[in-house]
């Protein structure tokens, strides 16, 4: 009856009021709950534009209106990052260019310094040498005076002597060979001195392979007996140059002498000449010990010499000497194991061009 329509009722609007509240909770608290996990989560993955809706009035209105301040200053934080980073990085590649440009100009100024004490130190070198050439003039000097004055005086007695009518011809034979023999260091004594002065003399073209045959000519009986042979590799034709023919001979001697004094007991001399680029080169090789490599620094000094008392030293600072007096260069050429190997390179002669 009445009591079960009551309860009907009753019922209904049970049922009514909790789908009514579960609507309400829905959208009012469910549904912006979850809209703000979403901003959240987008903020989270660096979506800083994310905000949550803030229609509303209640504690999720101002909750989200909250968070929405905090986003904005998280921007601006974000920006001025982003902004002093900008300042760093330009001020980062200022200073950059800045060391790059020091470095440049340090690295510019070191190498002028060490160029300019390669210079100084190759002037030193060059001083150094003259000294050593001045020395070795001042002693040319005094034994051309102290050896050859008297020498002249036996050579001038000896050809009187020989114009006696007492001797006879065997006698006059000898004289003569003695004569020979004093006039040896004679002129010896004189060379040096020559070579000492380096001063300027006549020049004229030169052909380097013609001198190169008469010397190895002259020098062959020698080679022969201490069992040398000697390789000649000329280059035909040769640009000839333009020099004193008595100094560049005695520049030969000089060198095949140097030589054969390395290979006593036999080897291999090579001579090579080769023309290019403007100069003429001369190309000197022995099959000797070699030169240790502390030493080959100083071949070329005045006086310096590995051939003990047999040597005076002299020989390859007077080829330098007469290979720089002609603008050329002359050095000893870096190799492995034994053998020396001397190369010159002089201006080639060109017509019309002194030098």
């Amino acid at each position: 009856g009445l009591r079960g329509q009551l309860l009907v009722i009753l019922l209904v609007a049970g049922v009514a009021t909790i789908v009514a509240l579960t609507v309400f909770i829905e959208r009012g608290l469910n549904r912006p709950i979850r809209l703000f996990l979403a901003s959240m989560t987008a903020v989270e993955r660096g979506d800083l534009a994310a905000t949550p809706p803030s229609m509303r009035r209640d504690e999720m209105g101002e909750l989200a209106v909250g968070f929405t301040r905090m986003l904005d200053r998280i921007r601006e934080s974000h920006e001025e990052n982003a902004r002093l980073l900008e300042e760093i990085r330009r001020f980062n590649q200022d200073l950059q260019r800045r060391v790059d440009e020091a470095t440049e100009v340090l690295a510019d100024r070191n190498e002028a310094l060490q160029q300019a004490n390669e210079l100084l130190f190759d002037l030193t070198r060059q001083l150094r040498r003259a000294e050593h050439f001045a020395t070795m003039g001042q002693l040319t000097a005094t034994m051309a005076h102290e050896i050859g004055t008297p020498l002249n005086a036996v050579s001038l007695h000896l050809q009187l002597l020989a114009r006696s009518a007492a001797l006879t011809a065997a006698d006059r034979h000898r004289l003569g060979i003695i004569d020979q023999q004093i006039q040896r260091p004679v002129k010896t004594i004189h060379e040096f001195l020559a070579a000492a002065r380096v001063e300027p003399r006549p020049r004229q073209r030169v052909d380097i392979n013609v001198l190169i045959r008469n010397v190895t000519t002259l020098m062959g009986p020698a080679l022969g007996a201490k069992g040398i042979v000697c390789d000649v590799r000329l280059a035909e034709p040769l640009a000839p140059i333009r020099a004193d023919e008595h100094q560049i001979q005695q520049l030969l001697l000089n060198l095949l002498g140097n030589a054969v004094d390395a290979m006593p007991g036999g080897g291999h001399l090579r001579i090579e000449t080769a023309s290019g680029g403007g100069f003429v080169s001369l190309t000197v090789t022995d099959s000797g010990p070699g030169i240790p490599p502390e030493l080959r620094e100083r071949v070329f000094e005045p006086f310096f010499t590995t051939k003990g008392a047999a040597g005076t030293g002299l020989g390859l600072a007077v080829c330098r000497s007469i290979v720089e007096g002609h603008r050329g260069t002359i050095e000893l050429a870096s190799q492995p194991g034994p053998g020396a190997t001397f190369v010159v390179r002089v201006p080639a002669h060109s017509e019309g061009v002194d030098g």
